[in-house]
């Protein structure tokens, strides 16, 4: 039996899955719909039939080694599993292409709506030679063409240590923000080893936070916010930024309220899951968005230096039938918008709950449940999952502690 993924499927409408509350099981449905779409310059993007399939888990790019890192291998998309999210994650995957054909730095930059740009430093291949504390950059290498990944940002784990173990420090270095990225070096001070220690320094960095010699290496176990990873893509949600708001296991209760008494967050932890933790996207590329904004991609299309698209203006009727229930009408929420530029497609989702109070939260027999939007029926959801199924599953959003 091949059990790979099947990332596309054929169908000319709505996708569409539901999942049961972890908490309230039945009490509270949250659906999912989801289209794709072609990306039209200067005009609205059009609605195209061989489509993304429904994820039930996180996909990685297909280049990414899940051993990189203990933390998480960057993510090409994020399950379609969860809750209406506080805002519109827009993540964007492309390239910085230089403009005038070659370049050793530049910009590229994502703006959204009347929001201001979000922007990123390109620069070409160079390296740190560290020698004690005395830090040195080699020139920057010109470049056509710069994959805006998290691999090619600040972080990283410094493999520099190795062999050498001062006495006393724990196994392995790495940067907590971005695991995978590369140039993370730590300062042990009169414990640095002896000899020259080298590393690759990002292509990818924020404008205003360009690394220096000058406080490059970084204190071991000094915070790192100050650094946060350079890109427009997903921030896996085992990376400090989102685990720190995941929660703790109910379970755990008891020790929690032990040990912090009356607190519900210590050291940036969380107690509760936030809300929060549902936006993947980068912090400044969240916002509240309805449809028919407009996006403008700057050095990201090997067409256009300014590449201006237009969200659909769609707002989809939902309507959901759970067993011999009257239809509840809903008007979903968009929460994601994808754009795989490379590919000229876009990716949206849309998402909304249903609440059952008087539902129980585990029926002995499980109820049909039916969506449609405007009016017309969904495809059935195990036929459009990432990994299809001969019948139908339940499936449940994650609880804290399992995902």
């Amino acid at each position: 039996m091949d059990d790979s993924p099947q990332f596309r499927v054929n169908h000319d409408g709505f996708l569409g899955l539901f999942a049961l509350d972890a908490d309230l099981g039945w009490q509270t449905l949250h659906v999912t719909l989801k289209r794709t779409f072609e990306l039209v310059e200067g005009a609205p993007m059009k609605p195209i039939t061989r489509q993304y399939a429904l994820y039930t888990q996180d996909h990685l790019f297909d280049d990414a080694d899940p051993m990189d890192s203990p933390m998480g291998a960057p993510i090409q998309f994020e399950s379609d599993i969860g809750p209406v999210k506080p805002k519109t994650d827009v993540v964007v995957h492309a390239q910085c292409y230089a403009p005038g054909g070659e370049s050793t730095v530049c910009e590229a930059s994502v703006q959204v709506a009347k929001e201001d740009p979000v922007t990123l430093r390109l620069v070409g291949d160079r390296v740190a030679v560290v020698t004690g504390e005395h830090v040195r950059f080699s020139a920057a290498k010109s470049f056509i063409v710069r994959p805006i990944r998290y691999e090619f940002a600040f972080g990283g784990v410094d493999g520099s240590m190795y062999p050498y173990q001062p006495e006393g420090s724990p196994m392995g270095y790495h940067c907590e923000t971005n695991p995978v990225g590369t140039g993370y070096m730590v300062d042990l001070g009169d414990d640095n080893p002896p000899g020259e220690r080298w590393t690759s320094l990002p292509n990818i960095e924020h404008p205003d936070q360009p690394l220096k010699p000058e406080g490059f290496l970084c204190k071991y176990g000094a915070e790192i916010e100050d650094r946060p990873p350079a890109g427009f893509g997903w921030i896996p949600r085992t990376w400090k930024q989102r685990a720190q708001k995941h929660g703790m296991p109910k379970e755990l209760d008891s020790f929690w309220n032990l040990l912090f008494p009356g607190k519900k967050a210590v050291a940036g932890m969380s107690k509760d899951r936030e809300d929060t933790y549902w936006n993947g996207a980068q912090e400044a590329l969240q916002m509240e968005l309805e449809g028919f904004e407009k996006i403008m991609l700057t050095n990201l299309h090997h067409k256009h230096r300014e590449l201006k698209l237009v969200l659909p203006i769609l707002q989809p009727r939902l309507k959901v039938t759970v067993g011999e229930e009257e239809p509840v009408k809903l008007r979903p929420t968009l929460v994601t918008v994808q754009l795989e530029v490379e590919r000229n497609e876009a990716i949206l989702s849309w998402r909304a709950t249903v609440e059952r109070p008087e539902a129980e939260m585990e029926p002995e027999t499980l109820p049909t449940v039916q969506i449609s939007v405007d009016d017309i029926p969904v495809p059935p959801t195990h036929e459009m999952l990432d990994y299809p199924t001969d019948a139908p599953q339940i499936l449940q959003v994650p609880k804290p502690g399992e995902g």
